[in-house]
């Protein structure tokens, strides 16, 4: 009895062992169909499309899934190239809606002379001049009737063209200034026309120069791309400051001109025509220092005529010198405006003048 419970629990054993063996054996077919699925896509090269993501899939298998090169565990690296990666972005992503913005805005002037809310300024400042056009006329009776009694400096008929002059300026100077806006742009158009094409493509050329120094290069001159995206903002804040300067100009001209009336009031008239032409001329100066820039320090011709080596430091360097320069010019204006007089010949004119009446006292001491 024993012997049969025996074999009965060998029988037994034998097929669980069996149908274990057969149930561990079932799963073996997925690699061999996963073997024939790789097989079938590498079969398949056919279509260029299919082909090519299993490529693309396969190929970063060392650098745990990226492309940058770093292994798993190399974090310093991967930090670095993530520093790296937000400069770059920083500084294309600032220069690119700048430039654009810039070639579009700095080198022109919008002529609001005609219908709009600075022609309605001009109106009131025009209704004003004229009324006090009447006071003007009699100061100028005043001084005229004054002649070689209490000064003797400006007669009647001295006086009765100046009046004249206000006049006409006061009341025309809504057409002289937008004639001096339709000059100056049309000045800036010439200029960026040579070679270049319009003033928006000088800008394109700048972008697209300073992106690729920016592309090949490390941390250093990412931030020089930063540095050069904080001028390109600086020299659109004197575009804007230059626009306002305008506004308030042609508003109030014939406040301004009115002054031509008398001899003591004439440097407010003086001063509105010195402004008017400094406005204007920064935005033809750096129109002029764009256009030069891009035909001879971006051009390969121009740089072996100049003997400047290239690179993609030197090619910002270069930029950066452009927009600081650009960024100078309203400062050269805003001096030439406000202290006509300080000038390099004047001063080298007093310095002789000054030098010739000192020799002259020590030749006769």
């Amino acid at each position: 009895m024993a012997v049969d419970r025996l074999l009965l629990a060998a029988v037994v054993a034998a097929v669980l062992v069996f149908g274990a063996t057969k149930a561990w054996a079932e799963p073996a077919p997925p690699p061999v169909q996963a073997a024939s699925t790789t097989t079938t896509t590498t079969i398949d090269p056919s279509a260029p499309p299919t082909t090519a993501p299993p490529d693309s899939a396969s190929a970063p298998s060392g650098d745990g899934g990226g492309n940058t090169g770093h292994g798993v565990f190399d974090i310093a690296g991967r930090v670095r190239d993530a520093i790296d990666g937000w400069f770059s972005h920083l500084a294309v992503d600032a220069l690119n809606p700048a430039l654009d913005l810039l070639g579009r805005t700095v080198f022109s002037t919008p002529n609001f002379t005609g219908d709009g809310r600075v022609r309605d300024l001009w109106r009131i400042s025009w209704g004003v001049a004229n009324s006090v056009f009447l006071l003007f006329v009699l100061g100028a009776g005043v001084l005229g009737m004054s002649f070689e009694t209490l000064q003797t400096r400006y007669a009647l008929k001295e006086l009765l063209p100046r009046l004249a002059v206000a006049f006409v300026a006061a009341n025309a100077s809504l057409f002289f200034a937008g004639f001096a806006i339709n000059v100056a742009n049309g000045l800036s158009e010439a200029f960026a026309s040579q070679g270049v094409g319009t003033a928006r493509g000088a800008a394109g050329v700048v972008l697209v120069l300073v992106e690729g120094a920016i592309d090949g290069g490390g941390i250093f001159l990412r931030i020089l791309g930063l540095a050069i995206a904080v001028l390109v903002v600086g020299v659109l804040g004197t575009y804007v400051a230059r626009l306002a300067t305008m506004v308030v100009l042609v508003g109030a001209a014939p406040l301004f001109l009115i002054c031509h009336a008398l001899p003591g009031s004439e440097g407010a008239a003086r001063l509105w025509w010195r402004a008017l032409t400094g406005c204007l001329a920064v935005q033809v100066g750096q129109a002029f220092v764009m256009v030069t820039a891009v035909r001879v320090m971006f051009d390969a011709d121009g740089r072996r005529t100049t003997g400047m080596p290239g690179g993609p430091l030197m090619d910002l360097l270069v930029v950066g010198c452009l927009f600081w320069m650009m960024l100078r010019i309203p400062s050269y204006a805003r001096r030439l405006v406000f202290n006509p007089r300080t000038n390099a010949m004047g001063q080298v004119a007093r310095h002789a003048v000054v030098g010739k009446a000192v020799g002259a006292l020590k030749a006769a001491v």
